[in-house]
């Protein structure tokens, strides 16, 4: 369609003349108006929630998981999994002008919620980290769908460091353990694993998004910019990211803190020392990336209106937010509402302290809520809200549909019917009327030929 209407696809072309897009055709629906930049908006949206995991179409991502876990560290934390969230960066000036924002906003924070409660019962390590996924590219998304698609982008780049991250400590647990993946059997992996234990906990403070690591500076954008929309999708974003910290304690408890719970014959295998120096010198470079990005990153993607006026040749300026204008729109609202991200985290981690130092019950009480069946919603989160049974049974029974009809259609009316039934029908008009064999190979013959 972009094509059709604009004579090219090059996303350069296009940014340059998109002035011109308000001219395109307007098509009518069922009695609503709707652009042509209305419909490749949709059109791509609809790509961006496959390609980027988003809610109806995210079940590919923790099953994705099953393959080596470099390749999820690279393709799908920082890579191919993110390429949705890029296109509607650089489409960011069809999107501008599209009424598209509101869906994007509503898809987004859906997905953040429903991907941050099911990581909270999950025990895969990496499907843990999948559904993690999930829940960061349904913040940007929200975050585009605003119109702050410079947080989106800042937030990806950070993302991408410490996801790559805990894909690879994962990575070296699961190794370590003889390819075990269930976080039930793993536990007090901190002094076997002790480089790989401070990288995983790095990673787990980044995504959380505590003070001074990569993912504070880009999760306090996005959650500064959604409070410019309306105070509830702020709440509920802050919510969002609450359910980030709570999974990310989970994960790192269950794992690297207690005792160990798995096997007691797989002890003996524990050890960093067959893992080579390359995989401890990757670790070292993407911890200091978690830790160092967001603080010499900030500047590039948020800029001062004076800044910006000084600049002679200013580009880009779709994906770059003006403090100015942004803490003008939010100047109204209260200092504490602004801090309620900051106080949740801190909130979570100081109940960490102090149920693993005072308590003593730390591992204990997570294991008690996140292991035990005895609710409904312990069922439905952990069956994740049945999505996987519906599609998959939909999937089967169509499939099971489909090759119905194809064996009816090939075997009983081709083959049986029109085949046999015409050559059988030559066949037994051959003996009936000829006695000689040539005749009846006559029959034989038309018979191979149907």
């Amino acid at each position: 369609m972009t094509q059709y209407y604009f004579g090219t696809t090059q996303i350069a072309v296009l940014e340059k003349n998109f002035l011109a897009l308000s001219s395109a055709p307007t098509y009518f629906i069922f009695g609503f108006g709707f652009s042509a930049i209305d419909l490749i908006v949709c059109f791509l949206f609809i790509g961006v929630i496959a390609k980027s995991a988003q809610l109806g179409l995210h079940m590919w991502l923790p099953d994705a998981m099953e393959g080596p876990t470099p390749v999820s560290a690279l393709i799908h934390a920082a890579t191919m999994v993110t390429a949705g969230v890029l296109l509607l960066i650089k489409m960011f000036f069809f999107i501008q002008t599209s009424s598209m924002g509101s869906v994007m906003v509503y898809s987004g924070l859906i997905t953040s919620l429903f991907a941050g409660v099911v990581a909270l019962v999950q025990h895969d390590i990496k499907k843990v980290i999948a559904y993690s996924t999930c829940s960061q590219l349904g913040l940007m998304v929200l975050s585009c769908g605003l119109g702050f698609f410079g947080f989106a982008f800042f937030h990806l780049i950070t993302h991408a460091f410490f996801k790559a991250l805990l894909f690879l400590c994962a990575g070296s647990v699961v190794h370590s353990l003889g390819d075990e993946q269930d976080i039930r059997r793993m536990g007090g992996l901190q002094r076997v694993l002790p480089i790989t234990n401070a990288a995983f906990l790095i990673g787990n403070l980044a995504i959380a998004g505590l003070p001074f690591f990569s993912g504070f500076y880009s999760k306090e954008l996005l959650l500064f910019a959604s409070l410019t929309y309306s105070p509830t999708l702020y709440f509920l974003s802050c919510i969002a990211t609450s359910l980030t910290t709570i999974y990310s304690i989970r994960l790192y408890s269950l794992v690297m803190l207690g005792c160990y719970s798995g096997y007691v014959g797989r002890i003996t295998i524990l050890s960093e020392a067959g893992q080579g120096t390359k995989l401890r010198f990757v670790l070292f470079i993407l911890s200091l990336l978690s830790i160092m990005s967001g603080f010499f990153l900030r500047p590039i993607f948020t800029v001062n209106q004076a800044l910006a006026a000084s600049q002679q040749n200013f580009e880009f300026v779709g994906t770059v937010i003006l403090v100015d204008d942004l803490f003008s729109k939010t100047e109204n609202f209260a200092t504490l509402t602004k801090l309620i991200p900051l106080i949740l985290a801190l909130f979570f981690l100081t109940m960490y302290i102090i149920l693993t130092n005072y308590l003593r019950a730390q591992v204990h009480f997570i294991r008690y809520f996140t292991q035990a069946k005895r609710t409904q919603i312990y069922h439905v989160l952990i069956k994740k809200f049945f999505f996987d049974n519906l599609l998959g049974t939909l999937s089967i029974r169509t499939l099971f549909f489909a090759g119905g009809a194809y064996w009816l259609i090939d075997k009983g009316v081709l083959s049986r019917g029109l085949g046999s039934g015409i050559a059988g029908s030559v066949w037994r008009t051959a003996r009936f009327l000829f006695t000689p064999p040539s005749l009846i190979n006559l029959g034989g013959v038309y018979l191979i030929v149907i």
